[in-house]
């Protein structure tokens, strides 16, 4: 009997996908199962959506298969896999995110960053690829917020110049019991 899965092209830049291959009675046809760890990837089969993951696809020819893991904001994983009568053969991929990095200087220099709800410090932050909100803050100064697209593995620069932020004191009361 020959088992067989071939990985003939792996788009983007991750850790190949782990295959496993099981001998069972499928009536001389294949299965395949489909895993990763991103929910809802999209699964294609030859060019037909077949769902999402987790999948099972039963009833395939055996032979080659073109099969196609996408997720929006990753890096697809394109497999070519030689399926083998009586097999089921378990893909599990792992997807790369699409990012690129933003380099913040900032005046002060000890500003904190802030993209999708996370605090960095100046310096250069790998983020999603996209359009990206960049908030500018330190304390003394005045919040600074950047719409920037950052286009996959390149780096943006983003030079935020902080204004000082006026002296403010509010809510005092003064206490007859103080006095």
């Amino acid at each position: 009997m020959f088992l067989a899965a071939g990985l003939a092209v792996a788009a983007g830049f991750g850790a190949s996908p782990e295959i496993d291959v099981e001998s069972v009675a499928l009536g001389g046809l294949a299965s395949l199962s489909v895993r990763c760890e991103v929910r809802g990837a999209s699964v294609w089969v030859d060019n037909q959506l077949r769902g999402s993951v987790p999948i099972d696809v039963a009833g395939l020819q055996p032979g080659s298969h073109l099969v196609v893991i996408e997720a929006p904001g990753y890096y697809d994983t394109i497999l070519r896999l030689t399926l083998a009568a009586d097999t089921k053969t378990t893909v599990t991929a792992t997807l790369e995110r699409r990012t690129g990095f933003i380099d913040v200087r900032s005046d002060p220099p000890d500003a904190t960053v802030i993209v999708d709800g996370e605090e960095y410090s100046t310096g250069t932050i790998e983020v999603p690829a996209g359009m990206q909100t960049v908030v500018v803050r330190a304390f003394g100064y005045r919040e600074r917020y950047f719409s920037i697209r950052v286009p996959e593995r390149l780096v943006v620069t983003l030079d935020a110049v902080l204004e000082p932020a006026p002296f403010e004191a509010e809510g005092f009361r003064v206490s007859t019991e103080r006095f």
